[in-house]
Formats: C-alpha cells, sequence, structure tokens
C-alpha cells in the first residue's frame, strides 16, 4: 500500500472515531431553515383522528417572602418601692426581656431634684428569649426631707418605649443642727453668720446667740433645709466665747449649741464676706461636712469646688454604706461600696482616704468568697501599676539587648570556628 493509500486509512479511522463518540453521548441535532422573507404559511392541518390540544397557558412564577422582623421587649421591677433614711441608698433591679428579634434598650433615667445616682447599663443588645437585669442606685441629699419621692425610667427600642415609676421614701426622725459659724468684720462692725440644716418636720426654731456666756439676742426662724441665719454685734476688743444655740420641739437634735473662741485684737482684722465663704469651705470639707460645703461654694459661684463637693459627697455616701453592711457582716456588699468609694476618692486625689479603705477591705478580704480576694489585690496595687509596668519594661529592654550581644558573640564565634576549620582541612587535604 502506498503512503496515499495510509493516509486515506487514516483519515477514516479518525472520522470513525469522532462518530462513535459523539453517538456515546446522545446528542440531538435540530436543523432548522429560517422561512422566506415575507412567508404567510399556513399552519399544518391536523392529522385525522387527533384530538385538538388545549390552549396553552402562561407558566407561572411562585415567589418565597421572608417572615417579617418581629420586636417586643417587656421590663419589670418586682420591688419598685423602696424606704430608706436620708443616709441610705435605694437599690432596684429592673428585669428587661426580648420577646422578639435581636433588638437593642436604650436606658435612661430621670432622678428627683437634688438625688444621686448610678445605672449599671445605659444600653443592651438581647437576642430572642433573652433576658438582662439593670440595676439602678439613687440616693438622696443630706438635707432631703420625709416623703416619698419618684425616679422615671424610660427604656426605648424597635419594639417601642416603656415607662417605670420607682418610688423612694425617705423617713427619718426630725433634726436641727448647727453646723458652722463664721464672720465677717467691716469698721468695728461684725455680722455673726450662723448655718443651720433642718432635717425634720418642725420649721420654727428659735437661734440664740451667747457671748462670753451672757445672751446678746434670739431670734425665731423658719427653716426648711439649710439657711443662714445673721446676728449683728459691736466689737469687743480682745478674745471671747461665741456661742449658739438652736432650741425647738424636737426631741432628737444631734448639735443645738456650737461654740468658737474668737480673738479679735484691738480693733478686729478686716474680713469681707467671701474671704468668709471660703473659711468656711474649706473648714466644712476638712471635717467632711461636705453638703454644708457646698452651700458655700454655691454662694461663691465656685463652679470647681461645687463639682468637687458633689464627688465627696458620693464617695462619702458609698464609704458610709460600705462600713454599714461591714458591720452587718455583709462582706460581699461591704466590698462593692467600699471598693466604689475608693474609686471616687483616687479620682478626687485623696490618697490619705485611699490608703484607709484599702487597708479596710484588706482587714477582711479572707472572709470574701474565694474569687473576690484577688480582685481586693488588685485594688491595692493599682496605684503602683504605672511603676511596675515601667520596671517590667526596662527588664524586658535590657533581657533584649542581653540576647542580642549573646547572638552577635556566637556569630562571630561561629565564623572563627569555621574559618579555623577551614584551614585545617586546606593544610592536611581533607
Amino acid at each position: 500500500m502506498n503512503m496515499k493509500g495510509k493516509n486515506v486509512t487514516v483519515y477514516i479511522s479518525i472520522i470513525v472515531l469522532v462518530g462513535m463518540l459523539l453517538v456515546s453521548n446522545n446528542p440531538s441535532f435540530i436543523i432548522k431553515a429560517d422561512p422566506p422573507p415575507d412567508s404567510t404559511i399556513p399552519p399544518p392541518p391536523p392529522w385525522p383522528g387527533s384530538s385538538t390540544p388545549p390552549p396553552s397557558t402562561p407558566h407561572r412564577t411562585y415567589s418565597h417572602s421572608t417572615k417579617a422582623p418581629h420586636y417586643e421587649m417587656e421590663a419589670f421591677c418586682e420591688e419598685d418601692y423602696c424606704k430608706i433614711s436620708p443616709d441610705s441608698i435605694a437599690k432596684y433591679t429592673i428585669t428587661i426581656k426580648n420577646k422578639g428579634d435581636e433588638d437593642t434598650a436604650e436606658i435612661t433615667y430621670k432622678r428627683p431634684s437634688g438625688w444621686y445616682g448610678k445605672i449599671s447599663d445605659r444600653e443592651v443588645t438581647l437576642g430572642e428569649n433573652e433576658t438582662k437585669d439593670i440595676t439602678i442606685e439613687i440616693f438622696p441629699p443630706a438635707s432631703c426631707k420625709n416623703g416619698v419621692y419618684e425616679t422615671y425610667v424610660k427604656i426605648e427600642s424597635r419594639g417601642g418605649e416603656i415607662d417605670i415609676t420607682l418610688e423612694t421614701e425617705v423617713f427619718s426622725v426630725g433634726d436641727i443642727s448647727i453646723n458652722e459659724f463664721n464672720y465677717t468684720v467691716n469698721n468695728g462692725d461684725v455680722e455673726f453668720h450662723v448655718l443651720i440644716n433642718n432635717t425634720g418636720d418642725k420649721k420654727e426654731v428659735e437661734v440664740i446667740f451667747y457671748v462670753d456666756g451672757k445672751e446678746k439676742g434670739r431670734q425665731k426662724v423658719k427653716i426648711e433645709d439649710l439657711k443662714e441665719v445673721v446676728f449683728p454685734w459691736k466689737l469687743e476688743t480682745g478674745e471671747h466665747l461665741i456661742s449658739f444655740e438652736c432650741i425647738s420641739d424636737d426631741e432628737n437634735q444631734k448639735n443645738n449649741k456650737i461654740s468658737k473662741k474668737i480673738n479679735f485684737g484691738e480693733y478686729g482684722i478686716s474680713k469681707s464676706e467671701p474671704e468668709m465663704y471660703t473659711e468656711s469651705a474649706t473648714t466644712l470639707m476638712n471635717e467632711g461636712k461636705y453638703f454644708e460645703a457646698y452651700y458655700y461654694y454655691c454662694l461663691l459661684n465656685d463652679e470647681k469646688g461645687k463639682e468637687r463637693c458633689e464627688k465627696y459627697i458620693i464617695a462619702d455616701r458609698y464609704e458610709h454604706d460600705g462600713k454599714k453592711f461591714l458591720k452587718d457582716k455583709k462582706y460581699t456588699e461591704a466590698y462593692s461600696f467600699l471598693t466604689e468609694a475608693i474609686s471616687w476618692y483616687r479620682d478626687l486625689g485623696d490618697s490619705k482616704k485611699v490608703s484607709e479603705l484599702e487597708d479596710l477591705l484588706r482587714s477582711f478580704s479572707d472572709k470574701l468568697h474565694p474569687g473576690a480576694s484577688g480582685t481586693v489585690i488588685k485594688t491595692v496595687i493599682k496605684n503602683d501599676e504605672k511603676t511596675i509596668v515601667s520596671l517590667v519594661s526596662v527588664v524586658a529592654i535590657l533581657l533584649l539587648a542581653n540576647i542580642i550581644l549573646v547572638l552577635e558573640f556566637s556569630k562571630k564565634k561561629s565564623k572563627k570556628t569555621e574559618e579555623k576549620y577551614r584551614r585545617i582541612k586546606e593544610k592536611y587535604g581533607l
């Protein structure tokens, strides 16, 4: 067979092979000729005996719609009424439950005027059927009167708005006390300013002014909260015992008389009203009478002094209640309140108070549950945290430098060793 015959045989074999592959894959070929232009070919007649097919209906499309989001939250406070004394803290727990799809709730609250407070969370995100407890703590100013006060809580989410009213009853036995007095001097005329605090129901009191035990005047006044009573006096040179006494029908008076020895000198040192108020505010702050000091800072329009007083009032209240819990052997609660007080005192820069309360925490740390003692230690060493971090950083840097030097030395030593062995190999033809 010549070369041409062989080629034909190869081509035929390729065509057969391709055909077999196409048949094995069951292809279908449709040959369709285009109709001539403007063709009006009628449809073919039906075959004899065949029924006419029903008219075709358009294809229907079915769509699946997702469920619309459902938002619903509920909130309740099992104990929305609390009765406290003016030096105590009212604590409420509000439970929020999400009964719908995931949602975020914002919580705001409005305290009675002049009250202080704290809220654990201002925003929470909850999944379906998830719950969260929100804690609200409020406490009244020292001058708070007996009565029922309301705190309004608002919870807002995509599920709507929920309003809750918390009631706090403040109850105490009436008390009228003289907290401080000071004076101004101007050309021999003295004015004594006596600060009286009334926390009881009795409004009318009588204040008596004495110099060296002799009555120099008296006034009947109506007092609510804090009020100054002013007594004029013509300066008498030298040292004198100045006293003021407060008399009322109340049977429970903490401090109904106050006395000071004052040396007015020969003519009396001039003292203006602002100087007097600043001096009184400083004295009261040092004595821990922060609310009374706040009164004088208000008279001075001293915003920084007022802000500092407010912080001390809050810190003092947490300290007071923490010590009260400790006395009742409620160690966990005592730890919580005293730690909060430390936080406020630290913010005020009062290292003496911080040290005092940290020592108190250590004194009962062994009575806390196992997980709390470690926290006490953390609180105690917080002041030295920066120093410790600095020392650790220095040690780490020195250690790193030492490692680098060792590595460099090792590299040099390794190179010298390799050079030595290379020379030995060359010398002995190894």
